[in-house]
């Protein structure tokens, strides 16, 4: 498994910190930005090869950037993972595969589960 960049965004502070947490025990590095323009403004200078993204954000959600990174021939091919509590439908799930997210996350599964996905997107990425 090669060594990841990861760029979380999130609104919630201590969820982005948890979430480099993990990331950092795995031996990947990750930044964090509040919202989805704040990402969008990170990619430009932070090549990312793994974007985690909360669903519910304010000024652009995790739709909105998925949406907008998948229509971008720069950032398209970067594997997606929404982590949300608040889009937690099947209709929610549904319009994630629909805007190209890679892997739909509720926020209520543990820690574990949430190590074991970025493990498996990360072996599947080739660097």
């Amino acid at each position: 498994m090669k060594k990841l960049k990861a760029l979380v965004v999130g609104d919630d502070e201590v969820t982005n910190n948890l979430l480099i947490a993990i990331l950092e025990a795995e031996g990947h590095d990750a930044i964090s930005a509040a919202n989805g323009i704040q990402a969008l403004e990170c990619l430009n200078e932070y090549k990312a090869d793994l974007i985690i993204s909360d669903g519910k954000m304010p000024l652009l959600d995790g739709f909105g950037l998925a949406f907008q990174l998948k229509n971008d021939p720069r950032f398209k091919a970067i594997p997606f993972i929404l982590y949300t509590a608040t889009y937690a439908s099947e209709s929610d799930e549904k319009l994630a595969r629909e805007y190209g997210i890679n892997l739909y996350l509720r926020k209520a599964g543990s820690i574990k589960s949430i190590s074991n996905a970025i493990n498996k997107l990360a072996a599947d990425i080739t660097l």
